[in-house]
């Protein structure tokens, strides 16, 4: 079996998210066999959300998590690019609603942080622009 984990994040709060495959009897093709969302506490964790399924193979785009994966004997750890391995984020994103309820993630009214000072003065220079266009 393998699977693909990553840490990511639902309004300021950390998820462990692990999709378990299976293979069939030809190996090329896989399956979904489980998709696991908990609040994230540490890499161990996750590597034993991982033990239960007895996995030996993870990709991962998250750093710290492969890091413990290459301490971890009977589990070969791969780091991916982020889009090599985007359902974990997808799954987050689906579940959102469900998941602020169940795990009580309060939602927060924060103001972004303001932009840099070259974003604004681009944005000053494009807006002048525009209005240059239009006279």
């Amino acid at each position: 079996m393998f699977a693909i984990a990553n840490i990511e994040t639902l309004h300021a709060r950390d998820l462990a998210v692990v999709h378990v495959y299976g293979s069939t009897d030809n190996n090329d093709v896989h399956h979904l066999v489980d998709q696991l969302m908990r609040p994230f506490e540490s890499n161990e964790q996750v590597i034993d959300m991982l033990r239960e399924y007895d996995v030996t193979e993870v990709y991962t785009a998250d750093y710290s998590l492969f890091s413990a994966l290459l301490q971890t004997p009977g589990i070969k750890g791969e780091i991916k690019h982020r889009l090599d391995v985007a359902e974990t984020k997808r799954a987050v994103d689906q579940y959102a609603d469900m998941l602020i309820d169940v795990l009580e993630i309060e939602l927060t009214d924060e103001e972004p942080p303001p932009l840099p000072k070259w974003k604004t003065y681009l944005i000053r220079k494009l807006e002048g622009l525009i209005e240059w266009l239009r006279n």
